[in-house]
């Protein structure tokens, strides 16, 4: 398991609305459990139930401009091609890891499997 990032690479005053954000979570996996956090940096918690070995625990960080996807590679890059569906088209996301050795530009259109590669050929 590893942790990895989703989030614009520069300033923006694009954000996720935690509410919505919440909303689209439960609407792509209904079975989702979503928390609000009342803490200063994140305002979501979630576990993605995505099949594979290791389904990435998210949280939405509390600026509105990162989530963060503690899990396997190919289940955060499942979650992070459906943000990418899910983001206005014309804002420019980032898959990355914390130690940022890696970062995969997230194109519209972009497939989880195609996120994999980018990072295997890193």
């Amino acid at each position: 398991m590893s942790t990895f990032l989703v989030s614009p690479s520069s300033d923006t005053p694009w954000s996720l609305d935690p509410e919505a954000f919440a909303l689209r979570l439960k609407a792509r996996w209904p079975e989702i459990e979503v928390r609000e956090l009342e803490d200063s940096l994140n305002a979501l918690s979630f576990r993605v139930p995505v099949d594979g070995d290791y389904p990435p625990l998210g949280h939405l960080m509390s600026d509105g401009q990162a989530v963060t996807l503690e899990g396997g590679l190919a289940e955060s890059a499942e979650v992070a091609a459906w943000m990418r569906e899910i983001v206005e088209p014309e804002q420019e996301l980032l898959f990355y890891d914390e130690g940022y050795s890696f970062d995969v530009p997230l194109r519209p259109g972009i497939t989880r499997d195609e996120i994999v590669a980018a990072v295997l050929a890193a």
